[in-house]
């Protein structure tokens, strides 16, 4: 079987990702607070709507419309998580 990176290298990545959402969480948690609930919570589901329809595309390239550009890219997905936590942390209040 064919593997475009080495183990090691989506292991780090992974874990990379794992520190860095761990280490911003307290303070993403102490801004979402003070902002208004209904505003917060209509925008993260909508935000994860989105990325978990994304990820079906992804998977069903085949079945769905314009699916050749997304195929098998869920390195975009999670590319777009983590700026969207990096943005996050820079315009929120």
């Amino acid at each position: 079987m064919h593997f475009i990176c080495n183990l090691h290298v989506l292991l780090s990545a992974g874990l990379v990702l794992a520190v860095y959402t761990m280490s911003v969480w307290p303070e993403m948690a102490d801004r979402a607070s003070r902002c208004p609930p209904g505003r917060t919570l209509v925008v993260t589901i909508v935000t994860y709507l989105v990325e978990i329809f994304f990820f079906v595309w992804t998977v069903a390239y085949n079945f769905v419309p314009g699916g050749v550009y997304t195929r098998e890219h869920t390195d975009y997905l999670i590319a777009a998580v983590m700026l969207g936590l990096f943005v996050g942390l820079f315009i929120s209040e």
